[in-house]
């Protein structure tokens, strides 16, 4: 049975919630404040997409010098760092530089050529360059390879990827030339020398 005091009591905490209330509405509208501005910085550390462009004639010809370029630089990149490991007889450590330095970068670089190419595909099926955008995709069965070729010793292998490069690049060559872009490209290419040829792995 509920004594005097007992009802005292109840009746006393009663009269103190209402008093509380503000002190819990404060509460709640600092979280959201809170909240608001983890949003907000999350949305700030988003790392802007590259526009992705829509080819026409008029941009068609920079573009492609622009995307062989970066095919022949990310090719003689990865040749580069390959004869200087192989040369120091550390396969392993091309490896770490395969996977973790060449290979984000080599991504990054053709999901970018891949959503140029998706979103201008009707535009690039009747001009002649489309050929040299199907070249960026195979690149990283290249790359593993010549991982392969290292680790394993296998010269065959090596080879036979180097001279697979080498026929890529004559595609990259002709295309540009039947473009009528073999000018510009050999005054891009006196302008910036590829450091390494293509063949450049004789022993």
């Amino acid at each position: 049975m509920m004594n005097i005091s007992s009802i005292d009591g109840f009746q006393n905490n009663k009269h103190k919630w209402p008093s509380k209330l503000p002190y819990l509405f404060l509460c709640f509208c600092l979280s959201l404040f809170l909240v608001a501005c983890g949003d907000t910085g999350t949305e700030q550390e988003i790392t802007p997409v590259s526009e992705i462009p829509e080819l026409n004639p008029d941009n068609l010809d920079e573009f492609t010098l622009t995307f062989a370029n970066t095919y022949l630089n990310t090719v003689d990149t990865l040749l580069t760092e390959f004869k200087k490991y192989k040369k120091a007889n550390d396969p392993h450590g091309f490896v770490q530089y395969r996977n973790y330095h060449w290979t984000p970068a080599y991504v990054e670089k053709k999901d970018y050529y891949l959503a140029v190419i998706e979103k201008n595909r009707a535009f690039l099926e009747a001009t002649e360059v489309k050929p040299l955008f199907n070249k960026f995709d195979n690149l990283i069965y290249y790359g593993i390879d010549l991982k392969r070729s290292l680790l394993d010793k296998d010269r065959k292998l090596l080879d036979k990827t180097v001279a697979a490069l080498n026929e890529q690049e004559a595609v990259v060559s002709s295309v540009i030339k039947s473009a009528g872009l073999e000018s510009k490209f050999k005054q891009f290419k006196e302008a910036n020398p590829i450091s390494a040829p293509l063949n450049i792995i004789s022993n």
